[in-house]
């Protein structure tokens, strides 16, 4: 069974504009805006270290296991990808989270940050 990690502090179907991935050496900054209480707009960014590997599905295309991570972060269990590129059983994370109407980000990587106050 998957194990939720982290929970988007708003609805995802609220973004305007996000969510933006930028990736570095071994990093990947996920960001995304929100609706603050004033009615104005701001940015919010979740981190990943040690990537070993990003995914993008398409919403249209994503399976079932992939939409039940909507607007939560998950961590998988068992996970075949990880196995697939010999990372089983290494410090390395499987991390899946689904945005309305985007689709599901997936990260390989060996840790995972909040953001800050979360």
């Amino acid at each position: 069974m998957n194990a939720t990690v982290w929970e988007l502090p708003c609805r995802s179907q609220e973004f305007r504009e996000g969510p933006v991935v930028r990736l570095g050496p071994a990093t990947l900054t996920l960001a995304y805006d929100f609706e603050t209480e004033t009615g104005d707009y701001a940015w919010e960014k979740v981190h990943f270290s040690g990537v070993a590997a990003f995914a993008c599905t398409a919403a249209a295309y994503c399976n079932e296991d992939q939409i039940r991570a909507y607007d939560r972060l998950e961590v998988v269990a068992g996970s075949r990808w990880a196995a697939d590129l010999h990372a089983e059983g290494s410090a390395l994370q499987h991390y899946r989270i689904y945005f309305d109407d985007v689709g599901c980000y997936e990260v390989l990587a060996s840790a995972f940050v909040p953001p800050i106050g979360a």
